[in-house]
């Protein structure tokens, strides 16, 4: 996806999840979601692992990590709630990829081992060119492997939320005086 197409999608996600407006949910931007210490973002774009770990990071984020069961628990609470008559339709990009070393998945923000995983039935498949991770609807959630390249939602993650510049007005931020 070229820069310019890119920027273009992540200014919608700006503009539909509303965060160029300085409201929050507790301690997060307006538009994520709360849980423990990290704010989530569910996106409502479909992008291929490597756009939507970009669109992330211009999000200030990264794409979601699952390193507890409580973490997993909330994530597909919400995404079975979310899609409760539609999740077959659905998946989700996070983090993990096998792209350095064939079968050892690991958290690409963070370069770690999988600490938890849960796996959808026959997951991961080790088929050929499925080597990023992603929650699948089919298994109500659970995490499988797929093509990188296919395009799908994506969920952002930011552990240290980041606080509303004090001296804004209407989400622009004031110079000068």
């Amino acid at each position: 996806m070229t820069a310019l197409a890119l920027l273009l999608v992540v200014s919608q996600l700006y503009i539909a999840f509303g965060s160029l407006n300085t409201t929050s949910q507790g301690s997060c931007r307006h538009g994520w979601i709360s849980f423990q210490e990290s704010c989530y973002l569910f996106s409502h774009t479909m992008m291929s692992w490597p756009d939507a770990e970009e669109a992330c990071e211009i999000l200030h984020s990264n794409l979601a990590t699952v390193q507890t069961e409580e973490q997993q628990q909330f994530l597909k609470s919400y995404l079975n709630t979310v899609h409760a008559k539609d999740y077959p339709l659905f998946a989700y990009w996070i983090d993990g990829n096998d792209l350095e070393f064939a079968h050892e998945w690991q958290w690409s923000s963070i370069g770690q081992p999988l600490n938890y995983t849960d796996w959808g039935p026959g997951e991961p498949s080790k088929l050929p060119n499925e080597n990023c991770l992603l929650l699948w609807g089919p298994f109500h959630f659970k995490m499988g492997d797929y093509g990188c390249y296919n395009l799908r939602h994506f969920i952002c993650q930011q552990r240290s939320p980041v606080a509303p510049p004090t001296n804004s007005i209407n989400g622009w931020v004031a110079f000068g005086r």
